[in-house]
């Protein structure tokens, strides 16, 4: 809080946030892809062996790449500039890397024709979650509204 006892700064659930951002979301992101590969790997060596393997595992790093590129760009802009506009791109980020990139995976595997997966469709809810939580908190937190003057408040 500052002098006046209103919430403000890059503190408590929002710094948790930049936090996740910058450094958990990204190294665990790694280490579920990393988890992945090997499990397929394990579960079938020929496979493995081929080229669309190979391109797999290149599309999976490329776009983890890019996620952690944004998520981390989200994380600093949070922490450091302190506007709006950086509240719209974390909230951008959170939706384009997780809902709408797994939503546009579950298309491209049904216009394939194969069957999804109850798993991936439990995966994609799991990335709708955060995204829908930590939208609400930045739109609706006060502490955010304070520090990155995001809305106008009555102050009579």
């Amino acid at each position: 809080m500052d002098e006046d006892g209103e919430l403000y700064g890059v503190k408590g659930w929002l710094l948790f946030l930049v936090l996740v951002l910058i450094i958990f979301g990204p190294a665990l992101s790694a280490w579920g892809i990393y988890s992945e590969l090997a499990a397929l790997e394990q579960s079938d060596p020929e496979f493995a062996a081929t080229v669309d393997f190979e391109d797999t595992s290149l599309g999976a790093w490329i776009v983890w790449g890019f996620s952690g590129t944004f998520s981390v760009a989200a994380g600093l802009l949070l922490a450091v500039r302190l506007k709006p506009s950086s509240v719209w791109f974390a909230i951008g980020s959170l939706w384009v890397f997780g809902p709408i990139l797994n939503g546009l995976l579950l298309w491209d595997i049904y216009s394939i024709g194969e069957e999804i997966d109850a798993n991936l469709w439990v995966a994609f809810a799991r990335t709708i979650v955060p995204a829908a939580a930590w939208s609400a908190y930045l739109l609706c937190s006060e502490r955010v509204s304070n520090t990155y003057s995001f809305r106008r408040r009555d102050r009579s």
